[in-house]
């Protein structure tokens, strides 16, 4: 049986989404998708599919400085600037 899904969270608490606006280590960036929520867009659902194998959650980010980032879990490098 698969381990139950539980939403990655930014530390302020509040529920990662794709979509929202970021600071990753502060550099500007946006969540792209959210493993666990609904489906991601059509452009990155083999990624996703890929990704399911091996993670239950997590999320993937396309920063300015770094690329594509992915996490499992929200940390101080992480925060929220809008949705």
């Amino acid at each position: 049986m698969a381990p139950a899904f539980s939403a990655a969270r930014y530390q302020s608490g509040d529920e990662i989404r794709a979509g929202d606006r970021v600071l990753w280590a502060g550099s500007p960036g946006r969540v792209l998708i959210v493993l666990g929520s609904p489906e991601p867009p059509e452009e990155w659902s083999g990624f996703a599919a890929w990704l399911r194998e091996t993670y239950v959650s997590g999320f993937l980010v396309d920063t300015e400085a770094a690329g594509l980032v992915f996490g499992d879990e929200g940390d101080e490098d992480l925060i929220l600037v809008g949705r």
